[in-house]
């Protein structure tokens, strides 16, 4: 998904951590609510999360650098 503004005035840069991002409010907003229903919803169709993936969901919550984003487990 690609979001952009179509208003033409271009603004400055804003260090991540401290500016709004639809992405990152997602998952601070529901990452704990996807978390408690997850084995109802969808433990049977995608399997167990491993911590490892938590733990990586984690990171980006806390640094707020989603550049980083998931290390595909193999």
């Amino acid at each position: 998904m690609y979001i952009c503004s179509k208003q033409q005035t271009k603004y400055s840069y804003i260090p991540a951590m401290e500016r709004w991002s639809l992405y990152k409010s997602i998952w601070q907003n529901h990452w704990i609510d996807f978390l408690q229903i997850y084995d109802t919803n969808f433990l049977d169709i995608y399997g167990k999360i491993s911590q490892r993936k938590i733990e990586e969901v984690q990171k980006l919550i806390d640094c707020g650098n989603f550049l980083n984003g998931f290390q595909k487990a193999l």
